[in-house]
């Protein structure tokens, strides 16, 4: 009884210790990719060329759509990326510091 006890308690350190490693490498990888967002949108910034609007609703990226269906056929809109989750749209006025060029959606 008293060794399985034992190999239960050292068994739930040991998870413990890997848990905390992790998380702390998730951590530190959280921090980087925030310091190199932040580097990009400054040399983005720098070059004269807007950031990407957000969606206002769940903070996604807008991409630069185009309709395909009438009344609106050819007419462009930013759409939320993260569509069917987000079905949020915005006119494409609503962002005019947007560089249009840079935001197209790739097909």
């Amino acid at each position: 009884m008293f060794r399985r006890l034992r190999e239960r308690r050292t068994l739930n350190r040991l998870a413990a210790r890997a848990a905390r490693a992790v998380a702390t490498d998730v951590e530190d990888a959280r921090v980087e990719l925030e310091d190199a967002t932040a580097q990009s949108l400054n040399a983005l910034r720098a070059l004269g060329i807007p950031p990407r609007p957000r969606c206002p609703v769940c903070g996604a990226l807008l991409l630069l759509r185009t309709a395909h269906r009438k009344p609106w056929d050819g007419a462009q809109f930013w759409g939320c990326s993260t569509y069917p989750r987000c079905r949020h749209i915005s006119q494409l006025d609503a962002f005019p510091d947007a560089s249009l060029a840079s935001m197209e959606r790739r097909r």
